[in-house]
């Protein structure tokens, strides 16, 4: 018993020595990188798109740890069994003073940090009605300037009817890494939306 005891000092003593030399090396280390840092965290925000709907003050999270939060439709609209629209949410990105990403190099390359806000399909349309978003999960990039729009599939067998202020999908605010690798096209998105920069 006394030998296990001397034994098991011996081994934390030599944890605690080697602990802090180890964490001091690795931090040196990382010192060392050449990782640089430039830009803040995206973050994006949502307000009215038109003075006739609140849209934005509608918005919430139904649960603490809710992913995504209900997007309503702000017209009444009929989608017939196999077709699809467009559906308005009365909403759009906030302006942003600054370009909402964080740009990452280590060494000779590197990736950008931006936002985007996906749009995708509420489950229980889906199961019940057999509603969905055609182009799940849709991407709002963080320069896009117009409305936000849903585009809704019917799959159903029967005319699905969208009333103002009904739930019609969810949006979840989501960051994506881009690689310096890859070009970027001299476009401005501004408010073209759907297949604006290309089929």
């Amino acid at each position: 018993m006394l030998r296990k005891k001397i034994i098991a000092a011996k081994v934390t003593g030599l944890g605690n020595r080697l602990l802090p030399r180890a964490t001091a090396k690795i931090s040196h280390a990382l010192r060392q990188l050449p990782l640089e840092l430039s830009g803040a965290l995206p973050v994006l925000s949502l307000e009215n798109s038109r003075p006739d709907y609140d849209a934005a003050g509608e918005i919430n999270y139904a649960t603490a740890l809710s992913a995504g939060f209900d997007l309503k439709a702000a017209d009444d609209v009929v989608i017939p069994s196999g077709e699809w629209r467009l559906v308005d949410t009365g909403l759009r990105l906030a302006t942003q003073p600054n370009k909402p990403s964080v740009r990452i190099r280590w060494g000779r390359t590197g990736f950008d940090v931006v936002a985007e806000l996906q749009i995708r399909p509420r489950s229980g349309l889906a199961v019940k009605r057999g509603i969905t978003v055609l182009n799940a999960p849709g991407t709002v990039d963080a320069d896009y300037e117009g409305k936000i729009m849903t585009c809704l599939m019917n799959h159903g067998k029967e005319d699905f009817r969208v009333k103002k202020g009904d739930k019609i999908s969810q949006g979840v605010f989501a960051l994506a890494i881009r690689p310096h690798s890859v070009a970027v096209a001299d476009k401005t998105r501004g408010d073209g939306g759907f297949g604006s920069t290309g089929q």
